[in-house]
């Protein structure tokens, strides 16, 4: 692994530490021109209990906003070639960076692996879930229909034996 060192700034890739990996999310890996401090990338980690992905989410706002405050710029030059600096659009690719970087942390948990919760694997849990009452409940059960209750007022009129 190849370490850069700009200053007291290091850059070892994303598998290095949470703050190289928001540095990689956010695209901000050019040793030459960082967007953001690391002091700035401390700050969000521990803001967002170092999910690197909400870091990265908030630091991609941050690096937008700067560019929010820049208007565009077009300079000519003689012989009538001009360029165009869009520093707007640089600010809209970062706020949509931002929306991206909170999905995929919703979707895979500051892990950054997809995760899933199957509830009732176990004995206890799933008791647990059965007597918690602002869980909501599943609509069949193991056995629902095995007996008729003739006795019950209510509209269900099978009652579970189990």
């Amino acid at each position: 692994m190849a370490w850069e060192i700009v200053g007291d700034a290091f850059y070892g890739g994303p598998a290095a530490s949470a703050k190289d990996r928001v540095r990689f999310e956010v695209g901000d890996t050019d040793r030459t021109e960082w967007l953001v401090s690391d002091a700035e990338i401390a700050y969000a980690l521990t803001t967002y209990s170092n999910d690197s992905l909400q870091a990265a989410a908030a630091i991609a706002d941050h690096i937008a906003a700067r560019f929010s405050r820049e208007a565009d710029k077009t300079v000519s030059v003689p012989g009538g070639t001009s360029t165009t600096h869009a520093l707007s659009q640089r600010a809209r690719s970062f706020l949509a960076l931002a929306a991206r970087l909170r999905e995929r942390s919703a979707l895979t948990g500051s892990a950054g692996v997809a995760s899933c919760y199957g509830g009732g694997l176990s004995e206890d849990e799933k008791d647990t879930d059965a007597a918690d009452t602002d869980l909501v409940q599943p609509a069949f059960q193991s056995g629902m229909f095995d007996t008729l209750d003739t006795n019950s007022q209510s509209p269900r009129r099978y009652r579970d034996t189990a």
